[in-house]
């Protein structure tokens, strides 16, 4: 199962599972038969609108046909990811999306750069060398998310509890932090993964960065903590004051 580390420009360190090239192909399986119920309705539309017995030998729809049906065709992959965030129907389904190396969410020009490099990726025998590149590259990249600095990883399954940042916490408890609540719960919850990070890998050069931040906010009754302490302290302030009765 192959991951991948990227930092935020705010020092963060998020961590996300790599789509492989099998998960990559089948999405792009599953979009082409999409792609191919969207020839089979046009050709269902012509036929019934136009009472037509073939399209092809009907003067003047031969163009109508053709435009109606290539350009949607020939725009599916950038028009999908730009509107559904890094998504198309195919990669959905797999639960797999498109994000840059920086772990942000990529732009307009960021897809269109994907995309025109798609049409060499998938020239016939050019698409085992976009294969080949995805297998061998660190972070699962093919021709294009090199040009555009984009990678496809995986996305989580449905959130449980033990995901989120709610925390059992003990009757007697007494917070540390009484700034605790200058904090929104997508803070807590980045710092939250943070921490998980910095437990898989043991690596508290991250933590540190982002513990610096926080002390930042909370003053100096934080500064004989650990990084790791005062995280995880925070998180549990944090429950008390927002979900505890």
């Amino acid at each position: 199962m192959a991951r991948i580390n990227l930092e935020t420009t705010q020092n963060v360190l998020l961590e996300f599972e790599l789509a492989g090239a099998g998960d990559r192909i089948l999405s792009g399986i599953l979009d082409l038969l999409f792609e191919m119920a969207y020839a089979f309705v046009c050709y269902l539309i012509f036929f019934a609108i136009l009472h037509l017995e073939d399209v092809f030998t009907a003067e003047g729809s031969l163009p109508l046909f053709l435009i109606l049906l290539y350009i949607p065709i020939g725009m599916y992959d950038i028009l999908f990811e730009i509107f559904m965030n890094g998504q198309s129907p195919g990669k959905k389904i797999l639960k797999i999306k498109v994000i840059k190396l920086d772990g942000s969410q990529p732009g307009i020009g960021d897809y269109i750069l994907r995309w025109m490099f798609r049409i060499i990726d998938s020239m016939p025998f050019t698409y085992v060398f976009a294969i080949v590149c995805i297998s061998i590259s660190k972070k699962e990249q093919r021709i294009g998310d090199l040009v555009a600095g984009t990678t496809v990883v995986k996305i989580k399954k449905r959130a449980t509890l033990q995901d989120t940042i709610l925390q059992v916490v003990e009757h007697n408890y007494k917070p540390a932090f009484k700034d605790v609540l200058r904090f929104s719960d997508k803070d807590i919850n980045t710092i939250k993964e943070a921490l998980e990070i910095y437990k898989r890998n043991n690596n508290p050069k991250h933590i540190d960065k982002l513990a610096t931040k926080v002390k930042e906010i909370l003053g100096e009754e934080s500064n004989k903590m650990s990084s790791a302490r005062i995280l995880e302290t925070l998180i549990k302030d944090f429950n008390f004051y927002n979900y505890e009765s």
